[in-house]
């Protein structure tokens, strides 16, 4: 309710409580006290009204809303009892009044309007001088005698006391005078025994509705009579001076008529959009509330109005961020649990990225948009105002992305650990989702300090930058596929049993020691022909080309660090292969181990949660029972190595996968002691290749 207070569409105010006299209500409880006779304040003239003395039978009596409720049927909805039909066909409409007591009563409407306010009042004038029945009740009881009067001849009339009672005394002691007042309550079904006392339903005149220009709705308002003791509740009563009454309808109250809010006559297409608006802030649906925000902001003359759908909208989005959020922190949490079996891993898993996509629709996705809007206007805003409007959708992205590079780890661990291909196209989703968060927050804060000439000044301003953020989150998702996605793939196909990606490092890691060791035989058969062309001796033993000679020992050292940048980048990427070997192998080898365990407590292989064909070769896999073990039982420490002895596809030198080079394949006749040291002593060819140094 408060978040609706910010636009008018509640209105609670104190009613006016001029009169605490007497009176039914639709309790049927007699408000006690007298009537209290009000001055109010005349706006033309600057005098007083005196609202009473405007009250007299010729006149009539103005009721209140609650009092015409009051008299219809307890059992008719309250929006209902008092209605306002479109006559079909025509531009018409029509007050309706159903099943109501209309003894004492003969009502007429009055219409006015106010700008586009109608305001609708009830007049009872009802002959109350003229009521036999009336006059003889009032007559025959003492208490009730000053107010009628009995000459000489007999004949009764109303006192002045009568004239100074308000018209709710006087419309129950008309009542009374019918038996049909019961307990101070109305009677309703006795009244309904007798149709000079009850009416199934009054259709009052016909009037038009003008809409003006169409731009703004038509409201009505129900203009109750101050000088009653039926006195509305605050909350359904509108302050005069909210809807600007006409001046001589000073003496009343203005209510929403049935319902909560202003009654439409007829709703312009703002007040349309502001109604889906309201309903959906009532809802909670954030998107359909931003979807009436969007179909409103395509007109600027309501940039006030939009403001505050966007403060409430934000409100409540950050409020449903926060609780997102905290569910994403708690899956977290609830990865980290080691007993957790793989059903509830791949439901919490679910779960989680079933949260983020609530909370990319809600609220990345907007603030994105936010952002991308004000990059494109920041020409036209000082640092202040864009910092003012964009400030909040930084946070939320700078947040996300953080999340969702790496701070839930539980979370990337779960995915990595279950990195079927499905799951890897929703990991890549959620990095995807991640970057596009912090390509446009470190967008929004380069835009702080530059007004974007390059979008500004480019009729494809927008394109532009999108393509911008997009390159950069193609940019951060290629590395993440390169350097974790491809490489956690593998890993899991080891763990299900394709040994075939464990063969393929092998070969990758004989493969790069291969060039390694051809790339230096190249390099010692290089130097050894270049010093054979350039510093050979002749048969007396002289230098046969001493400038020669000296030239190309001079480029020597030149030559020499050429070849050590080189094999140290072969050394790093050896490194690397053999890292991504070791690890495969023992995937694998703890995918072996599973199997033996699982074949030892009598599991079968449909049971184990790993399928019996390899992915990339697609040969029967061995089952459980039939891996080999050691004489205890227990499963071989290095599985893989042992298979590939067994089944003889060792197709390299042994001693080079235990990463034993013969360092005498170093030396060469032509290298000089000192060259030799330069090399075995370059800090790169040490860290990566320390074997070398045997």
């Amino acid at each position: 309710m408060k978040l609706l207070v910010l636009i008018g569409w509640t209105i609670s105010l104190t009613a006016h409580a001029a009169l605490n006299g007497g009176g039914l209500d639709n309790s049927g409880s007699r408000r006690s006290g007298s009537p209290e006779v009000t001055g109010i304040e005349d706006t033309q003239t600057g005098g007083s009204i005196d609202c009473a003395q405007q009250e007299t039978e010729d006149n009539g009596y103005s009721v209140s809303y609650r009092f015409l409720k009051t008299l219809v049927d307890q059992n008719i909805p309250d929006d209902e009892k008092l209605e306002i039909k479109k006559i079909r066909g025509t531009g018409n409409y029509r007050v309706e009044m159903n099943r109501y007591v209309s003894a004492c009563t003969d009502f007429e409407y009055e219409m006015n309007k106010t700008g586009n306010n109608y305001f609708l009042s009830f007049k009872n004038k009802y002959k109350f001088s003229e009521d036999e029945g009336l006059l003889e009740y009032m007559a025959n009881d003492e208490n009730l005698s000053q107010y009628v009067s009995t000459n000489d001849a007999g004949e009764r009339t109303l006192t002045e006391a009568w004239n100074n009672t308000n018209h709710d005394l006087k419309h129950e002691l008309c009542l009374k005078s019918k038996n049909l007042v019961s307990n101070n309550t109305i009677d309703h079904n006795r009244a309904s025994q007798n149709s000079n006392y009850y009416s199934r339903s009054t259709t009052f005149n016909t009037f038009t509705v003008d809409r003006g220009n169409g731009e703004e709705s038509v409201n009505l308002y129900f203009a109750s009579s101050k000088e009653t003791d039926y006195i509305s509740d605050g909350d359904d009563v509108v302050d005069a001076e909210n809807i600007s009454p006409v001046p001589d309808m000073q003496c009343y109250s203005y209510e929403n008529f049935a319902g909560d809010n202003p009654y439409r006559l007829w709703t312009s297409d703002k007040d349309k959009i502001v109604d889906r608006y309201r309903e959906a802030c009532k809802r909670g649906d954030i998107e359909a509330m931003m979807r009436a925000q969007a179909e409103l902001s395509n007109d600027g003359n309501f940039q006030g109005l939009l403001g505050q759908m966007n403060a409430i909208t934000n409100q409540l989005t950050e409020q449903r961020a926060n609780d997102i959020y905290a569910t994403l922190e708690e899956i977290n949490r609830e990865l980290g649990n080691s007993n957790l079996d793989s059903d509830e891993v791949k439901s919490l898993v679910d779960e989680y990225l079933a949260e983020v996509e609530n909370l990319d629709r809600l609220v990345l996705e907007p603030a994105k948009r936010n952002i991308r809007n004000n990059i494109l206007t920041r020409r036209g805003q000082t640092r202040d105002q864009y910092e003012n409007n964009v400030r909040p959708s930084m946070d939320v992205l700078e947040r996300f992305g953080r999340i969702a590079g790496g701070e839930h780890s539980h979370v990337h661990t779960a995915l990595r650990n279950n990195l079927d291909s499905e799951s890897a196209e929703l990991f890549t989703d959620l990095i995807r989702e991640g970057a596009e968060a912090t390509s446009h927050y470190e967008a929004a804060r380069i835009a702080l300090n530059e007004r974007r000439a390059r979008y500004r000044n480019n009729p494809n301003g927008e394109d532009a930058l999108e393509n911008d953020i997009n390159d950069k989150v193609d940019q951060v998702i290629a590395r993440f596929e390169r350097e974790s996605l491809n490489p956690w793939r593998l890993q899991y196909r080891a763990y299900t049993g394709d040994v075939g990606v464990v063969d393929n490092a092998g070969a990758t890691v004989r493969e790069i020691e291969t060039e390694i060791n051809r790339g230096f035989m190249e390099f010692q058969q290089s130097e050894r022909q270049g010093y054979q062309q350039n510093c050979g001796r002749n048969m007396i033993g002289m230098v046969r080309n001493s400038y020669g000679c000296q030239q190309w020992q001079q480029r020597q050292q030149a030559r020499m660090q050429r070849f050590m940048n080189q094999r140290e980048a072969q050394l790093l990427r050896l490194k690397a292969a053999r890292g991504e070997f070791d690890t495969l192998r023992d995937v694998y080898n703890e995918y072996y181990r599973e199997r033996v365990a699982s074949g030892a407590a009598g599991g079968d292989d449909e049971e184990d949660g790993f399928g019996l064909v390899s992915l990339t070769s697609g040969q029967r896999r061995t089952t459980a029972s039939e891996l080999p073990t050691l004489e205890d039982g227990s499963p071989i420490e290095d599985y893989y190595s042992f298979r590939q002895q067994q089944q003889q596809l060792q197709q390299f030198n042994p001693m080079m996968m235990q990463g034993q080079m013969n360092p005498m394949m170093m030396q060469g006749q032509m290298m000089n002691p000192m060259m030799q040291q330069q090399m075995y002593m370059s800090p790169m060819f040490m860290q990566q290749n320390p074997y070398m140094m045997r």
